[in-house]
């Protein structure tokens, strides 16, 4: 199959799997600093909020973080902004660089 059809199907099964679990995981997204927001733009609208179109979330080497994010503690399931009038629809995390896993089960 071509990459366009390829695609199709992945985006496809994206949709499919976010309708189905709430959530979705790709796999192969481009390490660069617009992929995705490409994937986000293939399948909605993104918006811009007070942060711009995209947060890049980046652990801190220090304990004295400015926000929780760059804490390196792990997130409990969570909404992000609800306080806006316009909250997220969807959220897209893209991760680019992992160095503490251990196995698949700890992401």
């Amino acid at each position: 199959a071509d990459d366009a059809a390829v695609s199709r199907r992945a985006l496809l099964q994206l949709c499919s799997n976010i309708r189905h679990y709430g959530m979705a995981f790709m796999r192969n997204v481009p390490i660069e600093d617009d992929a995705v927001l490409k994937v986000a733009s293939s399948i909605s609208i993104p918006k811009t909020t007070c942060y711009g179109h995209r947060w890049d979330v980046v652990q801190e080497a220090t304990t004295n973080v400015s926000h929780p994010a760059y804490s390196g503690a792990e997130l409990d399931l969570h909404t992000d902004m609800n306080y806006r009038e316009k909250s997220p629809g969807l959220q897209f995390l893209h991760c680019t660089q992992l160095n503490w896993v251990k196995s698949p089960k700890d992401i």
